[in-house]
């Protein structure tokens, strides 16, 4: 009894100490992963906006596909439809496009930029996302948009969080999530 009562303390004051280097051990890796996590922040890949609209034969999804380039800097394409630059479109049936994200700047959870279409970047059909410009979608024979309008430049900015960017600047919330 006597040896079991002169070990209990030194028993009480052990756990107390694995616990201790255990909390310590891990905070350090809380903190190491959080690090690892914040220094490699890439963007890259594809995310799809759904549209809310959408029915069995009517599909105006929108898509963002960025990559990262050897300078650390990102390139991008952006899919769309012509609401994208008429939102009050309703006379006339959508086009579809694929456009370069011009001026491309990727600040931390922020993104900016811009959109310059014409009217020979506009198709009846939908541009698939294995076409990289308007004119591997003529190639491909995706037949042009016949409604001609004037288009003006579109300037956009978006923020990242938790893997969804958004769009910032639109009459609706357009929340593109990952794909891959």
């Amino acid at each position: 009894m006597r040896v079991l009562l002169f070990t209990l303390p030194f028993i009480f004051a052990a756990c107390g100490q694995s616990t201790e280097t255990e909390t310590n051990s891990s905070d350090s890796t809380k903190t190491n992963v959080d690090t690892a996590v914040a220094a490699t922040d890439d963007f890259t890949g594809t995310y799809e906006y759904v549209n809310p609209y959408n029915s069995l034969d009517l599909i105006h999804n929108h898509y963002i596909v960025l990559e990262k380039n050897s300078d650390d800097t990102y390139s991008g394409r952006y899919y769309g439809v012509t609401d994208m630059f008429d939102p009050d479109r309703s006379e006339y049936s959508a086009g579809f496009f694929v456009l370069p994200m011009q001026n491309l700047v990727v600040d931390g959870e922020n993104m900016s930029f811009e959109l310059v279409p014409q009217q020979t970047d506009f198709f009846n059909e939908t541009v698939d996302l294995s076409l990289m410009n308007s004119e591997e979608a003529k190639a491909a024979g995706l037949t042009s948009w016949e409604v001609y309008m004037l288009w003006e430049s579109k300037k956009l900015n978006a923020k990242f969080a938790g893997g969804v960017i958004s769009l910032l600047d639109q009459p609706e919330e357009m929340s593109f999530v990952p794909m891959n």
